[in-house]
């Protein structure tokens, strides 16, 4: 040793010769140091991936499978099979497609939404003060308006029709008011105006049923039917009467109020159970937001508006869906 160091000075000099001694020592020594124990928790490697004991047993679950060696085995060579794939995948940029990102970003928002948000959400059910205050607050929602129950008889004579023809309508529907109101004592129980529809009203709906069209609120208005029939219904003052002829653009109209049902709100009762959904989804969307506002107040942002504003939505693929024609 000592005639290699004296070679050394000779070449290179006493402080570059005792730096190398040194260096060589160190390199003598590492290599007859034992090799470093092996990761126990290490099961296997692929390129740079590391299979851990934990992940081959989630691995084991997954596929209810591994009690014995050669099932452990197969199950290794699937995994390892997977993996490779995996950084195949990788290396040929898949995992930067916009896809398959987008993809994995709802995964992980579904994910942190069922462990964050989702056990809040169960205790979002509204309480029966809210509900009853809730009740008191829009009882105009609750508000059924009032309705009347009417028939008709209807002639059609359109402002067009000769005036004896409009005459003539007028006049047939004044007769059948006149029995419409004997018809009151002598035939109570008829429904509408009975027979009379059949005899006086050309309505094909409703003529066969007396002339009744149903149940009406003041603000809807029937298609069939002039406005002025609707509130001359509205106009009569109890069930059984009957009005004058009514003259309109369309034709001539008798009406007859068969009944009354007054503006009413609904009892809480009746309108709990919805109360309490829609209470139960405000309080949830309420708390979503402000688990989404946190989420947000956490990081910086930047919102670049001019470079917002020239963004043009892309153009739709013209590559045909359809499968190619048949030779």
């Amino acid at each position: 040793m000592k005639r290699f160091r004296t070679r050394l000075e000779r070449h290179l000099g006493p402080r570059a010769a005792a730096t190398s001694v040194v260096l060589l020592l160190l390199g003598l020594i590492d290599g007859c140091s034992p090799p470093r124990p092996q990761d126990s928790n290490l099961v296997a490697k692929i390129g740079s991936r590391e299979i851990q004991t934990s992940e081959f047993q989630a691995w084991m679950q997954r596929r209810a499978m591994g009690n014995t060696l050669q099932e452990k085995e197969v199950l290794l060579n699937e995994l390892l099979d997977r993996l490779a794939l995996v950084e195949r995948a990788k290396a040929t940029g898949l995992d930067r497609d916009p896809e398959l990102m987008r993809a994995w970003d709802n995964l992980l928002v579904s994910k942190l939404r069922e462990l964050q948000l989702e056990p809040q959400l169960t205790n979002t059910q509204p309480s029966e003060d809210q509900i009853r205050s809730h009740y008191e607050s829009n009882r105009t929602a609750f508000t059924e308006p009032a309705m009347r129950h009417g028939a008709v008889l209807s002639v059609e004579s359109p402002k067009k029709m000769p005036s004896e023809g409009r005459t003539n309508a007028r006049q047939r529907l004044q007769e059948a008011r006149t029995k419409a109101l004997a018809q009151a004592t002598n035939e109570p129980s008829a429904r509408g105006f009975g027979r009379l529809a059949v005899e006086y009203s050309e309505d094909q709906v409703t003529r066969y049923r007396g002339g009744d069209f149903g149940w009406v609120r003041a603000d809807r208005l029937d298609s069939r039917f002039d406005r002025t029939v609707i509130d001359t219904l509205f106009a009569l003052a109890q069930p059984g009467a009957v009005s004058d002829v009514i003259e309109t653009e369309r034709g001539c109209y008798l009406v007859k109020l068969l009944d009354i049902r007054p503006e009413r709100v609904k009892p809480l009762e009746t309108v709990e159970t919805a109360i309490r959904h829609q209470l139960l989804l405000q309080n949830q969307q309420r708390l979503e937001a402000q688990w989404k506002q946190t989420a947000r107040a956490e990081l910086p942002t930047e919102i670049h508006t001019n470079v917002l504003t020239l963004i043009s939505m892309p153009l739709e693929s013209k590559t045909s869906t359809n499968p190619p024609a048949l030779p």
